[in-house]
């Protein structure tokens, strides 16, 4: 998918000591803090017309995961958290390439939809 010489690939044996420094990471602090994006739109929402839109909440409330808006309120552990809960590299890995997958089914979901609603217009 990307193009990336056979030396720079990670393979989860890496030492978290060896990785942590690049990425401004210590022992103490071994999540990373959020990414801060100078546009309010980084993915590019709000260029594409969008007939049909919901909120988040209204979503999950019409497919019936009331119990997820609840959850997402009160404090769910986020993301890199549990990345930094695994101990195992094979266990890291597997974890990035889950999160890939879902990631790319997610974007192909939103371009087909936002192409749908756009030819559903005219």
């Amino acid at each position: 998918m990307l193009d990336v010489d056979e030396d720079e690939k990670l393979t989860g044996e890496e030492e978290f000591e060896l990785l942590a420094g690049p990425l401004g990471l210590s022992e103490r602090r071994i999540v990373p803090e959020a990414v801060q994006f100078p546009d309010s739109d980084p993915l590019g929402a709000s260029v594409a017309m969008v007939t049909a839109t919901n909120s988040m909440e209204e979503t999950l409330l019409q497919i019936g995961c009331q119990t997820s808006v609840d959850k997402s309120s009160s404090g769910r552990v986020t993301l890199g958290e549990q990345a930094a809960a695994l101990q195992n590299p094979h266990d890291r890995v597997m974890a990035l390439r889950r999160v890939t997958a879902a990631a790319q089914v997610l974007l192909a979901r939103t371009m087909v939809m936002r192409a749908l609603s756009l030819l559903s217009v005219r």
